[in-house]
């Protein structure tokens, strides 16, 4: 049995939820753009977290069910 801090045994998933699109700000053309480089470096979580809105919800969840991705959610409200 592995020791606790041993990492080696541990799986690691890659996750990036923190991305924003372009709904929002977004460095990503559009969604599929954004998804599909999670795709190309194996990121498996996706979660947008875009300001005001969450209007690329659907496209976002759509996009990640195609491509066998998870996709948690959350947005962004800054008070001034």
């Amino acid at each position: 049995m592995a020791a606790y801090n041993d990492l080696s045994a541990m799986n690691f998933v890659n996750v990036n939820v923190h991305l924003h699109t372009p709904y929002s700000f977004s460095a990503f053309s559009d969604i599929d753009d954004a998804l599909d480089r999670a795709v190309a470096e194996n990121v498996k979580v996706v979660g947008i977290n875009d300001f005001y809105t969450t209007e690329g919800y659907e496209e976002w969840a759509d996009g990640c069910r195609k491509r066998g991705l998870y996709p948690p959610y959350s947005a962004l409200s800054l008070l001034a």
